[in-house]
């Protein structure tokens, strides 16, 4: 019987043993504008950027009733005729860093029932050295023309590391200047939307007859591309070969190759690929029959690229101490023979 071998993508982070540690996010005060609706006056944790911005607290003010996406309130903003347009800014708790890639939610519509700044708008974020100083327009919207709430992912990719946000209303392209509104409301956290690491590991040697799955873990809005063509997240390969990825996920795009050979062996090993770690003495361990030898050194990820388990001379009895239900990655090798990579899961 073959081995079925699988390799993995993992995205690198911070770790503790067997568990994920999240990088720090960054985060809006306020996010969905709660306050008591009133008109000129900023959302409680929000700035006006200037004097002829005047932003409301919705619903409620100049005839605007849509009710709020998230929590009781929102802000709306308008543009003129004039050329003037209301923006608001907020410091972060973390500066967004030059080169990085963010993306964060949120919600926006626009109302026909202004008084008189009726028309559609768009939306633009840029990013700011205190206050309201715009430094780097970072995004814009498509034209907002519709009434019910919208959900849009801005993606933000700084050329320098900005402490502040700045949120305006802008003109349509081509329109001039012109009585518009928009309305936001319920911005989520700002993350990292970046793959800051891709690996499909080192070159790697399989027995005839075996075969490998090159697997890619990325998001599911991620764009994926095999060097055959193919843009599902996983390659099953069967013949030796250079293999490669493209992954392009919001302003980030990052790729890896592999040589995969092939060469006759003598020694077959069947490895599971799921265990149950529950103390019912059935399938308690993560067994490999055919390992008749000493000296295999065996290495197991958690699908975070963190170590969970290594030893020097596996002997079929690790049990899965302190790690949770889920696919975990392994590494089988012994010097000057091929290694074996795949993925195990563990029940209980």
């Amino acid at each position: 019987m073959f081995l079925r071998k699988t390799l993995f993508i993992t995205l690198f982070s911070v770790f503790q043993f067997c568990s994920i540690s999240l990088l720090a996010q960054v985060k809006f005060t306020n996010p969905s504008f709660e306050s008591s609706p009133v008109t000129g006056i900023a959302p409680t944790g929000w700035f006006a950027c200037h004097s002829l911005s005047t932003p409301d607290v919705q619903p409620g003010q100049f005839s605007v009733n849509t009710p709020a996406s998230q929590g009781k309130t929102y802000v709306g903003l308008v543009c003129r005729e004039d050329g003037t347009n209301e923006a608001i800014g907020q410091k972060l708790n973390f500066s967004l860093q030059a080169g990085y890639c963010y993306a964060f939610f949120l919600d926006l519509a626009y109302s026909d029932q202004y008084q008189g700044y009726n028309q559609t708008a768009l939306l633009r974020i840029w990013g700011a050295d205190g206050s309201c100083d715009k430094k780097e327009l970072l995004w814009t919207s498509p034209a907002i023309n519709h009434f019910n709430w919208k959900t849009y992912r801005a993606i933000l990719s700084p050329a320098a590391s900005y402490s502040n946000l700045v949120i305006e209303v802008y003109y349509l392209p081509s329109k001039g200047s012109y009585r518009g509104n928009i309305l936001i409301d319920n911005l989520s956290d700002i993350s990292q939307s970046g793959l800051s690491v891709i690996t499909l590991g080192s070159d790697t040697t399989l027995c005839q007859g075996e075969k490998i799955t090159l697997m890619v873990d990325a998001p599911l809005s991620a764009s994926i591309r095999w060097s055959d063509g193919s843009t599902t997240n996983s390659l099953l390969v069967e013949n030796q070969g250079t293999y490669s990825v493209e992954v392009n996920y919001g302003c980030a795009t990052k790729s890896d190759q592999i040589i995969v050979s092939y060469r006759e062996c003598t020694e077959r090993f069947v490895i599971p690929n799921v265990f149950t770690p529950n103390d019912d003495r059935i399938n308690d361990t993560f067994y490999i029959k055919g390992l008749l030898t000493n000296g295999w050194i065996l290495e197991v990820y958690n699908k975070w690229g963190q170590q969970v388990f290594q030893t020097e001379n596996y002997q079929g009895d690790w049990k899965a101490q302190n790690c949770p239900t889920g696919i975990y990655y392994y590494k089988l090798s012994k010097p000057d023979l091929p290694s074996f990579k795949g993925w195990v899961q563990i029940l209980y």
